[in-house]
């Protein structure tokens, strides 16, 4: 049975895991969900929850809400489905078709109310179990954020709150503004991106590349009891695609690592790949963006591979490109 998880502080209990719903409807571009990437749609989400996860997260800007729309189908696999599953979604991306550079953060009152509505629509339920803010808005006032969450929670249309990308400064901020506690904060971070936690390790060291960005956002997190969601936990399928990586680089080194320690636990890179996150004591959920039951299957297992401390390090030094201090 899948490991179980409670989001932050009072938020909903789901699957260690969650399901990646941001490459669900295809490629990003406009145009009308088809028949077929329907069908393939309700394969993955059939497989995710074969696999025990029953926690999906989605946003309106993927595939300009189309990712949405196939998610829809999932209520053709049980009418008494929604009670037993966890919808999260975000807003706060503006995308408009075409030009990559007609795109914008919108953290208004106005559209993260409406934004909210749209997705339910989409997604063909009532309410939203968790909303999340997808981005931070340079031009976000605290005051709008917290009107749009009071007027949905109120109106029971969204149950729960969270933040995604945001630095601890940005959380306290908003925090200042808001009735009740956000219970996520989705991040980037993956043994191909392992800033986060490479920057623990880093903090008074004088090598210029090493510099420390994300401001303790990390410790912030698990200080205050929000549930860090780690976003392409597989970098985007880099860590385990059959593509060549570049010899001598640390893509290749972390490939070749991951290989090593897949081979000797009989599971498949994705799973090491995935253990190696949730073996941080900040009990992070992954958040798979796996296309394929095959790419769910691979990677699943991951819950029940409990990595030493010798062979985490080994992963991180990979990651790295260079041992630890």
């Amino acid at each position: 049975m899948m490991e179980r998880l409670q989001l932050g502080h009072g938020g909903p209990e789901v699957s260690r895991l969650a399901y990646g719903c941001a490459a669900l409807a295809g490629p990003w571009e406009a145009g009308e969900l088809t028949p077929g990437r329907r069908r393939q749609a309700l394969e993955a989400l059939e497989a995710a929850l074969a696999a025990g996860i029953d926690h999906f997260d989605l946003a309106d800007v993927y595939a300009y809400g189309r990712a949405e729309q196939a998610f829809s189908a999932i209520w053709e696999l049980d009418a008494a489905l929604r009670s037993r599953v966890t919808v999260q979604t975000k807003c706060g991306v503006v995308r408009l078709p075409g030009d990559r550079s007609r795109i914008y953060y919108d953290s208004s009152c106005d559209h993260i109310v409406a934004a909210a509505r749209a997705s339910c629509k989409r997604l063909a339920v009532d309410y939203l179990d968790l909303l999340v803010l997808h981005r931070p808005d340079v031009l976000m006032e605290p005051e709008e954020v917290a009107a749009a969450f009071d007027r949905l929670h109120a109106a029971g249309e969204v149950r729960h709150f969270g933040v995604s990308n945001y630095s601890a400064a940005q959380i306290e901020l908003l925090a200042t503004a808001l009735d009740r506690p956000l219970v996520v904060n989705q991040l980037q971070l993956s043994l191909a991106h392992p800033d986060l936690i490479d920057e623990t390790v880093v903090v008074n060291d004088a090598q210029p590349e090493r510099a420390v960005r994300g401001f303790g956002t990390l410790q912030y997190c698990m200080q205050q009891g929000i549930t860090v969601q780690a976003w392409a936990p597989l970098g985007a399928g880099k860590l385990v695609r059959d593509t060549p990586a570049e010899p001598g680089s640390r893509l290749a080194a972390v490939r070749r690592e991951l290989a090593v320690l897949a081979r000797a636990r009989g599971v498949e890179p994705a799973a090491v790949a995935i253990a190696w996150i949730l073996r941080h004591p900040a009990r992070i959920q992954p958040l798979l963006g796996a296309r394929t039951p095959r790419e769910i299957q691979a990677a699943v297992p991951a819950v029940d591979l409990d990595l030493t401390r010798e062979e985490w390090y080994r992963l991180f030094n990979a990651s790295r490109g260079s041992p630890v201090p």
